[in-house]
């Protein structure tokens, strides 16, 4: 008994009309070459639906392996060459019949089992046999291949059965960049769009959750040509937006770097690195409504998912995120967010990733000199004013106005800060002119007002510290702060300390009353934009590396140098910590500890009295030292 599908048993000729079932008998009785060049003798009868099932046995025996010649056997074909690529066109069309079929309403998908070994093996000698064959007729081929796998990839036994083919995602691969690489402008940039989208879906319906190899060896061989047709695939859609196929191609492209994402992580890098980003935010202009009943409805939100974890790579600081703002990234929020309705019943992917933009992201990168240039540019490049229309009654506008001061309020400490010649603002309560100031030639770090004070701080501790400060100032190198960014973290500290050097003090003695003789620091959190400031003890960070040669100035200190930490977010849950050591008086300090003595309790108001009166009486605080912890 035939454990095929009975869908391709030859007894079910009997669906055609009988005026061809005799034909596709003979048809049938062929076999090898000479059968299969009979096909096209039913390429010209139109049938109804129905009866196109009736084709199945006759495809199903027309794609037989047995018929594939042997190398040696095809190499003796091939000096007949009309024979032969009569038979491949012949080929085509049965595989151009099962693509019809495939469509009728009553196919049984079961059936993509049995046939999926057949169609795997001519593939491959397409594949192998690919310069053999007139390559005008080679985007038609892959066409009608993709088109195969996409729809039998919708049974899951059979996507399965195609998972697990060596070789499968490989092909598809080639067929996406050929399909690229053959791109014309001048020819149906519509269809071209679409074929290069579909390539993209069948390899998205077959792909290895955990293996990228064969796109690699699909695609060029190596990481940088994966990239550089990714890009090539976005500049397209981008550069011809209002072509359907562009919708396809944009979703595509995404689920592609979400396998990328997932499968191999560490490619990631490689995309911003080769100038994926501004394309792929000029596509989410392409991309049209979220809708969920479009055939590609998700892809906007894919592309969204796809751009946010790529600013979120490397460091905030980069110039991948000014690249983003550059290329309009405030435009399409504002844009998205004008349309209430649609982000209202949106893909949770969208009501999520806009306000984490705007909320997390862009906020928190507004300690890096080149993020503040970026976006004061990018608002006053936005299109429309933001308290008109829509977006005015949307969910985003509160964390737009929000940004927006944040931004303005950095960017005149900015436009200060480059007014004054950048002064890092380095004070001590004995000190000199800034421009004799003088610093360790080996570490480049500790600073000294004399020599004479540099061969004290030698003698007393910066010659076993002067290594590690050197291995810090590289650590600066590896996340992305550069020196201008460490400049302005300075200014920024000192502005946000003389702002808040009252409740600062008043949350330092709160610690001492409650935890007396205990080593503090002050923590200056960034993360989220506007800072936020406490008090923890210094135990917290037990183990630093780099606080740690510090530490031992700390204590010798007496007071004149209290830890400060600034945490800074890079785009995700983790964050980095710079470590400034800011000078005091020794006067300030005390006064701090005799005040949390006298305090008749936390709530005493007299605190604040007292703080306010001490402030005047001693120097302030000033950043001597910034160091990446």
């Amino acid at each position: 008994m035939s454990t095929i599908h009975p869908a391709l048993l030859p007894r079910n000729i009997s669906k055609l009309p009988l005026s061809l079932q005799g034909v596709a008998h003979w048809v049938m009785s062929q076999g090898s070459w000479k059968g299969i060049s009979s096909t096209t003798t039913l390429e010209l009868v139109e049938i109804t639906p129905e009866e196109t099932l009736g084709l199945l046995p006759i495809i199903y025996a027309h794609l037989d392996p047995s018929f594939i010649p042997s190398f040696d056997r095809f190499a003796t074909l091939i000096r007949t060459v009309k024979t032969v690529l009569s038979s491949v066109r012949s080929i085509m069309v049965s595989l151009s019949y099962l693509t019809e079929v495939l469509h009728s309403p009553r196919f049984p998908l079961a059936a993509t089992v049995d046939l999926w070994p057949h169609l795997r093996a001519w593939m491959e000698f397409f594949s192998l046999y690919s310069d053999v064959f007139d390559t005008s007729e080679a985007t038609t081929r892959s066409r009608v291949l993709v088109d195969l796998i996409t729809e039998f990839a919708a049974h899951p036994p059979t996507q399965q059965a195609m998972v697990s083919t060596p070789g499968l995602r490989r092909i598809l691969a080639a067929a996406w960049v050929s399909s690229v690489q053959m791109f014309d402008g001048d020819g149906n940039i519509g269809r071209q769009l679409n074929d290069i989208g579909s390539a993209l879906h069948a390899l998205h319906r077959v792909k290895d959750p955990q293996e990228l190899s064969e796109e690699l060896d699909g695609s060029g061989g190596s990481h940088q040509a994966l990239c550089l047709a990714l890009k090539r695939t976005i500049d397209l859609a981008a550069t011809h937006p209002t072509e359907l196929g562009a919708v396809s191609t944009v979703g595509g492209a995404s689920l592609l770097v979400d396998h990328m994402n997932t499968a191999t992580p560490d490619t990631i890098p490689y995309l911003p690195s080769h100038g994926f980003i501004p394309p792929l935010v000029a596509a989410l202009g392409v991309v049209g409504p979220p809708s969920q009943n479009h055939p590609f409805g998700l892809a906007f939100p894919m592309a969204l998912g796809t751009l946010v974890p790529l600013l979120c790579v490397g460091s905030l600081g980069s110039a991948w995120l000014v690249q983003a703002l550059q290329a309009g990234l405030l435009n399409q929020v504002m844009s998205w967010g004008s349309r209430r309705g649609m982000m209202q019943a949106a893909h949770p992917r969208i009501t999520e990733q806009f306000p984490w933009l705007l909320k997390n992201l862009l906020p928190q990168a507004l300690v890096y000199y080149p993020l503040i240039v970026a976006m004061k540019q990018a608002f006053a490049n936005v299109d429309s004013s933001p308290g008109d229309g829509e977006f005015a009654r949307s969910g985003l506008y509160s964390h737009w106005n929000n940004l927006k001061a944040l931004v303005d309020e950095r960017t005149s400490l900015l436009e200060i800060w480059e007014a004054k010649g950048r002064p890092s603002f380095m004070r001590a309560k004995v000190t000199t002119n800034r421009s004799n100031f003088q610093r360790c030639s080996v570490c480049q770090t500790a600073s000294y007002c004399s020599q004479a004070c540099q061969r004290v701080d030698w003698m007393v501790g910066h010659r076993e510290e002067c290594e590690n400060l050197l291995d810090a100032r590289h650590e600066f190198a590896r996340i992305g702060l550069h020196h201008r960014d460490r400049l302005f973290l300075r200014i920024l500290l000192y502005m946000d300390y003389l702002r808040l050097r009252v409740p600062i003090a008043l949350a330092m003695i709160r610690f001492m009353v409650e935890n007396p003789d205990t080593p503090l620091f002050v923590d200056f959190d960034y993360r989220r934009g506007a800072v936020q400031v406490d008090v923890f003890p210094l135990s917290n960070w037990d183990g630093s590396k780099i606080l740690l040669p510090h530490s031992q100035r700390l204590a010798r200190a007496s007071g004149r140098l209290i830890a400060h930490a600034i945490r800074i977010g890079c785009g995700s849950s983790t964050f980095h910590t710079i470590w400034p050591l800011c000078a005091s008086t020794s006067q300030f300090y005390d006064g701090l500890k005799d005040i949390a003595r006298m305090a008749g309790g936390l709530e005493d108001p007299e605190l604040e009295p007292r703080v306010l009166q001490l402030i005047e009486g001693t120097n302030e605080n000033g950043v001597v030292g910034v160091y990446y912890g």
